[in-house]
């Protein structure tokens, strides 16, 4: 007896709600057909095109609500931290977590995934959120890269060119690879971004890199380019190199190109301040160093007078490698400045047989 009551009480239990359900679900479409209540309209699969590994692939679509009452979308989660729904607002992105749609109301939607994935096959990630909508309380949107391919890459990545001294000259090769099959051709090279800097398109002539090849990809070398730079002027070295391919419209493939170049004679502090405060009261005379940037004995003169100064330069040691120059400030006391002055003493510095000058300011600070 106590088997068959609780028979008749769980067998209208899962019945009732079993029909429930039926009847929910069917009520949601019927309302969809209608028009009433909350209705999302939105693209659930994106096509993205093929992309490059690394780039970021974007496509826009729009998000309406067809029905009669507020649509809320609520916790959207995607398969990939690559991968992101976004609202775009006065072409500005912001990442939509939740809102609400006014009836009739449509918002701008974006997109957004950082390629990566097997070279040559089409990649998949899905972005999905809860509804109000009772046909659709969970909605997926399915975002395809075609097919993801790959730029030119380089060995190395970039080229370091140290620091060198005005006059100098420097050399670098840059190996080139490409995963594509058949592998593209490369054009042409260019230089941007740095005076003195010229590159030559080569034959191939290096085995992959280290490390190259991964994704299932074969990489192969397309050329080599040869870098040479002469050091003209004093200053960073920013440039570029960069990479076009035949048959391609895009912007070509860059590569940086660094370092610094500087006078051959470093002169550190590069300004004297007069008078030095000690604690027994203002010195009126100070010192620089000058330093061979390369491994050259130097000579350092004094060009010309200053009046009221006395510039005294002695080689620090045998190698003459290293001179300090010696600045003191005779003035009489009643002709000192009562206000700042600048001055400007002039050395000159011969290396071998090439000679150039060096200004040195010196600050005379009101007492």
């Amino acid at each position: 007896m106590r088997l068959t009551y609780a028979l008749y009480l769980v067998i209208p239990l899962l019945v009732g709600g079993a029909v429930f359900a039926i009847k929910s679900a069917v009520s949601g479409h019927a309302q969809r057909q209608m028009g009433v209540g909350p209705i999302i309209q939105c693209p659930s699969e994106v096509e993205m095109g093929e992309h490059e590994l690394g780039e970021t692939a974007e496509n826009r679509f729009t998000l309406r609500n067809a029905g009669s009452k507020p649509l809320k979308i609520f916790n959207v989660r995607t398969n990939c931290s690559c991968s992101g729904l976004e609202r775009v607002e006065d072409a500005k992105y912001s990442r939509l977590e939740s809102t609400e749609l006014a009836p009739g109301q449509t918002i701008d939607l974006a997109i957004r995934v950082g390629v990566k994935g097997g070279l040559g096959r089409a990649v998949k990630n899905q972005i999905a959120f809860e509804t109000n909508d009772p046909a659709y309380p969970e909605f997926v949107i399915t975002a395809t890269i075609n097919k993801v391919t790959s730029g030119i890459c380089a060995s190395p990545t970039s080229v370091l060119l140290d620091t060198l001294v005005v006059g100098q000259r420097a050399a670098a090769d840059v190996d080139l690879f490409d995963y594509m099959v058949p592998p593209r051709r490369i054009e042409r090279v260019e230089c941007v971004g740095a005076e003195g800097m010229t590159a030559k398109l080569l034959p191939a002539q290096a085995a992959a890199p280290a490390g190259a090849g991964d994704n299932d990809a074969v990489d192969v070398p397309v050329g080599r380019v040869h870098i040479e730079f002469e050091a003209r002027k004093v200053g960073p070295i920013e440039g570029m190199l960069l990479i076009y391919v035949v048959g391609e419209t895009k912007a070509p493939n860059g590569i940086p190109v660094v370092g610094r170049v500087t006078q051959p004679v470093q002169v550190t502090p590069d300004t004297l301040v007069l008078p030095v405060v000690t604690a027994a009261g203002p010195r009126y005379i100070s010192e620089v160093q000058c330093r061979a940037a390369a491994n050259t004995p130097i000579e350092v003169t004094v060009s010309q007078k200053v009046d009221g100064l006395v510039v005294v330069a002695t080689p620090t040691n045998e190698t003459r490698l290293v001179w300090t120059v010696t600045v003191s400030d005779n003035s009489p006391a009643d002709r000192r400045s009562a206000k700042t002055a600048r001055r400007v003493v002039t050395l000159t510095v011969r290396e071998g047989q090439k000679s150039f000058d060096i200004q040195l300011p010196v600050i005379l600070a009101q007492e």
